[in-house]
């Protein structure tokens, strides 16, 4: 029974990563509530360009369900520990929270100026403030979810580092090339 709720936990997870990637690219550009994460904005631009000219009523809902599913099987894949009720968060997860941190810290001064130029300070701010807090409250519960392993807490760990990965990380700040 064990196993079976920590498979059916990992779909919710997986539902709830496809919602958040959606909700990163709805607007199109962009906003507060829809960042255009870049994990989730490169595959919509693909798909869209390669839905252009189709007849294809609902291409929208199409890009936007379809955009945020490579993270979400990622996040499947990556956390396959979960489905077997691991209680320990994997040193490879941490690492890939480290290479998040440092990538998110290289993007945020590569994109700053471009970011004032096309959205302003307070947009660029709130962008690095929320990348701020998210990794900083990622990295609080790694450190806690390894000091005392428990499911939850590696269950927790993972699904909002994918979340974050579908919904904010990288986002668009200026034109694209």
């Amino acid at each position: 029974m064990k196993r079976l709720f920590a498979w059916f936990l990992v779909a919710c997870g997986a539902a709830g990563i496809l919602v958040l990637g959606a909700l990163s690219i709805r607007r199109g550009e962009p906003t507060v509530l829809s960042p255009c994460a870049f994990a989730v904005a490169m595959p919509a631009l693909w798909l869209a360009e390669w839905f252009t000219g189709t007849l294809l009523p609902y291409r929208s809902a199409v890009v936007l369900l379809f955009s945020g599913l490579p993270v979400a099987l990622i996040y499947v894949a990556w956390s396959s520990p979960l489905l077997g009720a691991a209680k320990v968060i994997p040193r490879r997860s941490l690492v890939l929270l480290a290479v998040v941190i440092v990538l998110t810290v290289v993007c945020a001064i590569a994109s700053w100026r471009s970011g004032l130029h096309y959205y302003g300070l307070r947009y660029t701010a709130y962008i690095t403030g929320a990348a701020a807090v998210a990794l900083t409250v990622l990295a609080a519960i790694g450190a806690w979810a390894r000091k005392a392993p428990s499911f939850a807490k590696n269950y927790v760990f993972h699904t909002l580092l994918f979340a974050w990965l579908a919904w904010g990380a990288f986002p668009l700040l200026g034109e694209l090339p």
